[in-house]
């Protein structure tokens, strides 16, 4: 679930989606992202004469000034996160949005962030790799007011760590590898354990840098979507680096550095807020 992959993911736009019901295809990061897929679905969405675009936890800014790009003189950009010291940086990478110290699990301070009038509402939103607490209840009370914000309507963006993901790499890395490779030691999203360990994946919190981290089947996402009032448009894959998974390059087990496809990904789902 790394950003790095938006680098150059913002670089070109996706084809805008229309469709009413959900379908599925795979890209590379170079083909398409939350930038530019939130720039197509804006296609479909209300057109006011300045459109209110928000980044739903926008970290240090690098999306901010691809969205800025992607809509030019057409919106107003907004990003909010809840640490001041990436509110500044975002600030600095994306002088032109307004960026906001907001803690999305509070509806007055993401209500504030959204607009400076009362009961101003966004037309897009983007929210990468946010919702990633382990608490169902955490997860739920920022979904539901990020949607208390939108308009009806309105375009959505999520990108969640895929659980489909995490376990491919996990075999890709145990039982690919050539003459029956196995690693000295068991591994750490997937421990042999079970009981507690064995909970922890079928609820998808697998750790990340030792840290409990909420992972997502696509259908479990596109269920709680269904299921807190947005209508799922489209699922994708954005795919990104072993490097990414490993640390850096040279990390990488040889048998995936000379048989890298398919590699890991995020789920990438374009949503219309009903």
């Amino acid at each position: 679930m790394p950003d790095a992959y938006n680098d150059n993911a913002f670089s070109s736009s996706s084809s805008s989606s229309s469709t009413t019901s959900a379908s599925s295809s795979s890209f590379s990061p170079s083909a398409a992202a939350p930038a530019a897929a939130a720039a197509a679905a804006a296609s479909s969405a209300p057109q006011p004469p300045l459109l209110t675009v928000v980044d739903y936890g926008c970290g240090p800014g690098k999306w901010l000034s691809f969205l800025v790009t992607a809509f030019r003189h057409r919106a107003d950009v907004r990003g909010m996160d809840v640490s001041a010291n990436l509110v500044s940086l975002a600030a600095k990478q994306a002088p032109s949005a307004t960026v906001s110290q907001a803690n999305l699990e509070r509806l007055v301070e993401v209500q504030a962030a959204v607009g400076a009038r009362p009961g101003s509402k966004a037309d897009v939103g983007c929210c990468a790799n946010v919702l990633i607490s382990p608490e169902t209840n955490t997860r739920a009370r920022i979904i539901a007011n990020i949607r208390h914000t939108l308009k009806s309507g309105a375009k959505m963006i999520w990108v969640v760590p895929s659980l489909e993901s995490a376990i491919f790499c996990e075999w890709r890395w145990l039982r690919s590898g050539p003459c029956g490779f196995e690693p000295s030691s068991t591994a750490e999203a997937i421990p042999a354990t079970r009981g507690v360990h064995a909970q922890h994946i079928l609820a998808g919190t697998l750790k990340r840098d030792g840290v409990r981290t909420k992972h997502y089947l696509r259908e479990e996402f596109e269920t709680t979507m269904q299921q807190s009032g947005f209508r799922v448009e489209r699922a994708r894959k954005v795919r990104y680096g072993w490097d990414m998974e490993f640390g850096d390059a040279n990390s990488v087990p040889r048998h995936i550095q000379l048989r890298p496809d398919p590699g890991p990904w995020d789920w990438l789902f374009e949503t219309t807020r009903l």
